[in-house]
């Protein structure tokens, strides 16, 4: 089944609205869309979010499934995420993201801030990060998880060794992996993704209805093979 389970609307960074990125779904064909807009503790916009997705969800019954989701950044290397959990039972989706290197006590990094002096301190804290996440029951996905793969400092941080681990983790705790389409994971072969057990989440991290088509060739060839 073609889907795409991570996309950013005009609720947050996104260029489009709800409707237009449903409506483009439709076009390429895909079976199921998940709305994974950025949300924080204080956004104030999500009821009128989950409202309008409902709605689309009645519209489209009949050849779309559309799930309401949101991506909540990671904060601290405890695997906190930036979400009021009131609005848990009311998004069947939750993503946590690394976007910044969460260090604690409100103190990130940028990749680009990233130094041979701090370097030990950022890992550690991005391991921690990424394996207690797993243990964080208000999260069901580790969105693009070897994103920051592509960045020097990084790159033999995400050995076959720390994957396993983490492809454990994951199973362990019943959360999913993104494959990213939009992202880095050539830390790990196509085998990986089709591990038995393993859950995956297949999303391009589409930000507009452009971005959206020209990620369905990988779409759905990840969507063949995984």
């Amino acid at each position: 089944m073609l889907m795409d389970n991570h996309l950013h609307t005009l609720f947050s960074d996104g260029h489009n609205t709800l409707r237009s990125m449903a409506e483009t779904a439709v076009q390429l064909g895909y079976r199921q869309i998940t709305f994974t807009d950025h949300i924080r503790r204080s956004s104030s916009w999500i009821e009128t979010y989950i409202l309008e997705i409902e709605q689309l969800q009645k519209e489209f019954s009949d050849y779309l499934v559309i799930d309401i989701g949101a991506e909540a950044k990671i904060i601290n290397p405890d695997g906190e995420i930036d979400f009021n959990p009131q609005y848990r039972d009311r998004l069947k989706i939750i993503l946590a993201a690394i976007h910044r290197i969460p260090l604690g006590n409100d103190e990130y990094f940028r990749t680009a801030e990233i130094t041979q002096n701090n370097k030990d301190r950022v890992l550690t804290s991005v391991e921690s990060a990424m394996l207690n996440v797993m243990k964080n029951p208000l999260v069901d996905v580790l969105a693009h998880p070897f994103s920051l793969g592509q960045n020097q400092f990084f790159s033999a941080f995400f050995s076959r060794e720390f994957c396993t681990r983490l492809k454990s983790a994951a199973l362990s705790e019943g959360k999913y992996l993104e494959y990213n389409t939009s992202k880095y994971n050539d830390c790990v072969t196509e085998s990986f993704w089709q591990s038995p057990g393993l859950k995956v989440w297949i999303g391009s991290d589409s930000h507009s209805v452009e971005s959206m088509i020209s990620s369905k060739n990988l779409i759905c060839r990840i969507c063949s093979v995984i």
